[in-house]
């Protein structure tokens, strides 16, 4: 392909910020020759694809615009001579020749039509850019979760396999055509709710490091890695100056390495806020770069300002890399790679704006009952597409006939076994929520179950709890086989669920949850622990939970435990107990005997 699916995942998966249908990024679109807005697309199967490119994978007919400045336009693609375009992967609107012609234009999506028809837009525009020569508003991506904005295109447990984009009245089963209509415009910044935002200058100090990752010795050896402390492969032989960014001051940062930098892939200074999503792409740096305390030169117009990237121990919605370093496969602002230094130092002095009112959409506040009775379910998705999914699935939910065992659909669905306890909430207090009697170790079709790389595709919590601040979900705690592997102080909720609150442990499509820690496949059991607040009652001691199980499993004995002696009716309860004791002796010697024998058979 002219286009590879590295360079494709690279690019999906450069989050810039937006909000709503503005990508609230500034366009990227070159002042020189002619600057054109396209549609680019590819399928599932990588069979009909579109880049501007001069493509000759299959024979698509594009409707381009030669962008002049703000207005009105309109792309796009004609895949009848393809024999239409099924089970989309990606598609999007982008503006090619890179440089800063309209600085102050952001694109908004206006339509998009499936063979004619307007399809219904949900959630938000994902932006991300191409090695500084395009801009882009992806429309739906398969691999990123927040880029979805067609609905019914991606599925309630987060798969992403035969997704077709679903217009208003549901009739498309092919895709012929494809028709997007946006606006640039100087944009007055809005959320999702059509208020208006403004940007505020930040006053605060930020966390700074410097992100670096080379060569020691040889090409291609990664022997210097550094993301912050605490992170990194060998941090500890590198000697870091950290520091705190605050608009108007001016702030150096350093990396002294052990020996000369035999050649540098990427570099980028980066600092932490709370929430990427507030800082404005309005923001500016002034950066100046030093080798070895010479200066170099910096090119701060050959890429973005600054971008949200998940860089170390950071998420991407926690850390901000700044414009003005290197990446072998992105924006280069040196004219060349790094190499032969010892120290590596940025002087930046930024002037950070935030965004203000709702950078995003409000959280609804769906009805919550404080008395009511409400419940939780584990879910589960391995990559070799073992699963449970959430409660409310339409095909595979609580009330299709898949729901009380893991299981894997060839056709139809495929029980696995696997016990689940399930739970009910009924006020303020713990609650767990399992899977046990299922192997995650072992093969399936020849394949590890947990995949090469021994990691699930989801994991998480789904719940009947309203979307709703007064019930919250916090102290989430996650064990396998007994042993604990990740807390979260508070739940990560899954930003596509609007109604009811779901917590992710584990999601490969969205990169805002961070991986978890390592863990060896679980081959006993996997537990989810959470507190849930807001009732107004707490939960009775006793908690029974609500068992949805493939097998019943026996209840759990102890004999160093005895058992409870009702007040009323004590001499028939101790009766009682004495005579299942004596029973369960007499079973005992007879199991004896017939081991007895059985082994001296075996003699």
């Amino acid at each position: 392909m002219k286009k590879t699916m590295k360079k494709v995942f690279a690019s999906v998966l450069a989050l810039a910020l937006a909000v709503s249908t503005f990508s609230l990024m500034k366009l990227n679109a070159s002042a020189e020759g002619e600057t054109v807005a396209y549609l680019s697309f590819a399928d599932n199967a990588w069979a009909v694809q579109y880049w501007n490119d001069g493509n000759d994978y299959s024979p698509v007919v594009a409707t381009t615009a030669e962008v002049t400045g703000n207005g009105t336009y309109t792309v796009g693609l004609d895949f009848t001579e393809a024999g239409g375009a099924p089970d989309i992967a990606f598609f999007d609107v982008e503006i090619s020749n890179g440089e800063a012609a309209f600085p102050n234009s952001y694109m908004t999506i206006d339509s998009v039509k499936i063979n004619g028809e307007e399809v219904a837009l949900t959630g938000t525009p994902y932006t991300s850019s191409d090695d500084g020569v395009a801009t882009r508003t992806n429309l739906y991506n398969a691999w990123v979760s927040d880029a979805t904005t067609v609905e019914s295109a991606r599925t309630a447990d987060g798969s992403t396999d035969g997704i077709t984009p679903t217009p208003v009245d549901g009739s498309i089963t092919d895709i012929n055509t494809i028709e997007v209509t946006f606006t640039l415009g100087d944009g007055v910044l809005c959320n999702a709710a059509g208020g208006e935002v403004t940007t505020t200058l930040s006053e605060e100090s930020y966390p700074a490091f410097i992100a670096f990752g080379g060569d020691l010795a040889e090409e291609n050896d990664w022997g210097l890695q550094y993301y912050g402390d605490g992170a990194g492969s060998n941090a500890g032989d590198i000697v870091a100056t950290n520091g705190e960014i605050k608009s108007g001051e001016t702030t150096t940062l350093t990396l002294e390495f052990p020996s000369e930098v035999y050649y540098t892939w990427f570099t980028a200074p980066c600092f932490v806020v709370d929430d990427a999503a507030a800082v404005s792409p309005d923001s500016t740096f002034e950066v100046k770069v030093f080798l070895d305390g010479e200066e170099v030169a910096t090119d701060l117009s050959a890429g973005k300002s600054c971008w949200a990237e998940g860089t170390g121990d950071y998420a991407e919605a926690q850390c901000v890399r700044i414009g003005g370093g290197y990446n072998e496969w992105g924006d280069k602002y040196l004219a060349e790679s790094p190499k032969g230094f010892t120290t590596l130092t940025f002087e930046i002095t930024p002037t950070i704006y935030l965004i203000s009112g709702a950078a995003g959409e409000e959280a609804p506040q769906n009805a919550f009952d404080p008395n009511g009775t409400y419940h939780a379910y584990i879910g589960i998705q391995t990559p070799t597409w073992i699963f449970r999914n959430s409660f409310d699935d339409a095909t595979y939910g609580k009330d299709s006939g898949c729901f009380d065992q893991l299981g894997f659909v060839d056709g139809e669905w495929i029980a696995q076994g696997g016990s689940f306890t399930d739970v009910e909430i009924t006020g303020n207090g713990t609650y767990t929520v399992s899977v046990t009697g299922f192997d995650f170790s072992g093969q399936f079709q020849d394949q590890p179950i947990l995949g090469t790389e021994g990691l699930f595709n989801l994991l998480f919590v789904s719940t009947d709890l309203p979307v709703n601040d007064e019930v919250v979900i916090s102290n989430v705690v996650l064990k396998m086989d007994g042993k604990t592997i990740t807390e979260q102080e508070s739940a990560f909720l899954d930003p596509d669920s609007k109604e009811v609150q779901k917590v992710l442990l584990a999601n490969i499509w969205n990169n805002a949850i961070s991986e978890l820690p390592y863990y060896a496949a679980p081959t006993q059991s996997i537990e989810i622990s959470f507190d849930v607040s807001g009732f107004a009652n707490d939960a009775a001691p006793a908690e029974t939970p609500d068992n949805t199980s493939s097998e019943s499993a026996p209840a759990p004995t102890d004999e160093s435990t005895p058992a409870p002696v009702e007040s009323e009716s004590s001499n028939n309860t101790v009766m009682i107990v004495v005579i299942v004791v004596v029973v369960v002796v007499v079973i005992a010697v007879v199991a004896g005997v017939v081991v007895s024998k059985k082994k001296k058979g075996n003699k």
